[in-house]
């Protein structure tokens, strides 16, 4: 809906970045009846952490009107009633700590399995629009057998909170539903992970909390207590938003008391995952797109800028067997201090500059024996049209040179033109002032 909204609108693309985090904010605000929560939400997936009071003040202001209209439509009950939180000893806390590591590791094994399952589809050579026909085959034919994997699953979180099913069906959801999960995205059916991560995270909170019930000095079951806390953590693992989780579990249960506990289990799980993963589910699928969001608005930027855009394609270049006399004489000529060195055919072969040869310049004699080849540096870093200017970035990290040739991808001999320094800042100086006027004052 925020999306439609900036379309229609033809916002710039700050403010629709804003539209949809409002969108967002309003609808986790309204489906759990958390509006703290729906705000974290937004900030942290839709705005990548990027907070600012510009884009803060509306998501607020949606997020509480979605949770007021929702209220209003049908009451101020949650999605599903999370039982009383149960807290029994201090020690605990370390079951609680062996949760957030338990949970961390199969949030990366759910990921793991997403990305296995998604590449399987991806090679095989059949029309993109019957994938999602076999992924469809293959969830039903585990829902024959096991029919408690279909849908969110909201309707069997309650049940799982309330204890109801047995540790066998529990474990069946454990195993099973990440893979219809997996199959059905994978295959290309729409759909998302919020869900399917509360799902997820509630069965193994519960299996958890049946197993450490005995170890407890309380005669009460905390597999519902574990349950609610295993919810939150599982989808901090996944999403890596510990802080909406946090907020959302305080939020459906009412209870203080939760709020350490949960603090504990997702920062715990988060960091198992993203030390085993690299990042959230989403945040891996933009990574293999190019578009690392962690990163930062600089680095992404720079990503949106390919050689070829930037690049000089009049090239001045000198011959190997150029002597240094020719050489001198040559440059007054130029506006460049740095060239490419070539052979005979026109190929790289190196690149030299005014460094490398003012030592030699009042050497008389030796401007006719010495030739451009042997005061030339042979290796060359090099860069092609397709890379983007952050790819030119790290390699400049490396060796600090003032231009880097420009060659053809399938022969690093050819020499296509050349990039300067001043070229690629100028171009990143360009297109970040067109971003300015384009999103208005940034706060």
């Amino acid at each position: 809906m925020g999306s439609l909204l900036g379309q229609t609108l033809k916002s710039s693309r700050n403010h629709s970045r804003i539209f949809i985090a409002c969108g967002v904010a309003s609808a986790i605000a309204a489906t759990f009846n958390a509006p703290i929560a729906g705000v974290l939400f937004a900030e942290e997936i839709a705005l990548i952490k990027d907070f600012r009071i510009g884009s803060f003040m509306p998501i607020v202001i949606a997020s509480a009107v979605g949770t007021m209209t929702s209220r209003a439509l049908r009451g101020n009950e949650a999605l599903f009633t999370v039982p009383p939180y149960q807290f029994a000893e201090y020690r605990e806390f370390l079951f609680y700590a062996a949760l957030g590591l338990t949970i961390g590791l199969f949030g990366a094994l759910f990921i793991k399995m997403f990305y296995f399952v998604k590449d399987r589809f991806a090679a095989i050579q059949i029309p993109a629009s019957t994938k999602p026909l076999i992924g469809g085959i293959l969830v039903g034919i585990i829902a024959i057998f096991f029919p408690y994997v279909l849908g969110n699953g909201y309707e069997h979180v309650e049940q799982v909170l309330s204890g109801q099913f047995t540790i066998w069906i529990i474990i069946g959801l454990i195993v099973l539903k990440p893979l219809a999960t997996s199959i059905t995205l994978g295959s290309g059916w729409p759909g998302g992970v919020f869900a399917p991560s509360i799902f997820i995270g509630t069965v193994l909170g519960g299996a958890f909390g049946k197993a450490v019930s005995p170890l407890l000095s309380t005669n009460a079951d905390l597999s519902s207590a574990y349950a609610t806390i295993g919810m939150g953590a599982f989808l901090a693992a996944v999403t890596q938003a510990p802080l909406t989780s946090i907020f959302l579990i305080f939020e459906l249960t009412q209870d203080y008391q939760v709020v350490v506990p949960i603090m504990i289990c997702s920062v715990l799980a988060s960091a198992v995952t993203r030390f085993l993963c690299g990042g959230s589910l989403e945040g891996i699928e933009l990574k293999r797109m190019g578009i690392d969001i962690e990163e930062g608005f600089e680095r992404n930027l720079l990503r949106s800028i390919r050689v070829e855009d930037v690049m000089i394609k009049e090239i001045e270049t000198i011959r190997e067997d150029t002597t240094l006399r020719g050489v001198i004489e040559y440059i007054p000529k130029s506006t460049h201090t740095n060239f490419p060195v070539v052979d005979s055919n026109g190929l790289l072969t190196g690149i030299i500059s005014l460094q490398d040869f003012r030592e030699w310049i009042f050497e008389e004699p030796l401007k006719d024996l010495i030739v451009a080849k042997e005061l030339a540096t042979l290796n060359v870093l090099t860069v092609t049209p397709e890379d983007t200017l952050d790819v030119v970035l790290d390699k400049w990290g490396r060796k600090p040179v003032e231009i880097l040739p420009v060659v053809d991808k399938d022969n690093p001999k050819k020499i296509l033109g050349v990039l300067s320094r001043r070229d690629v800042i100028t171009a990143y100086n360009k297109l970040v002032s067109e971003q300015i006027i384009e999103g208005g004052k940034r706060y």
